[in-house]
């Protein structure tokens, strides 16, 4: 079986990933110590931290024909008035 190309780029950890929360079982809910001792259940913060961060960049829509395309899809027919004969 062939490898995905994308293992070609990975690149390893440095540093220790430790996140901000961990499990309470008593609670049954994510936590946070503060640095007064006190657990708080995650959910509870003002700014949750980069975890619950999303992101999502949207461009607006747009017309999928350009103004210019629309005149060639405009018909003109040249019209002269009927006047009486002289």
């Amino acid at each position: 079986m062939m490898k995905p190309l994308i293992l070609d780029f990975c690149e390893p950890r440095v540093g220790e990933e430790k996140p901000s929360y961990f499990y309470d079982e008593s609670q049954d809910i994510n936590v946070i110590e503060l640095t007064n001792g006190k657990l708080i259940p995650f959910i509870d913060l003002d700014s949750p931290g980069p975890e619950l961060e999303t992101k999502t960049e949207v461009e607006r829509e747009q017309e999928d024909i350009s103004p210019q395309l629309f005149l060639e899809l405009v018909t003109k027919t040249k019209v002269e008035r009927e006047r009486d004969d002289e």
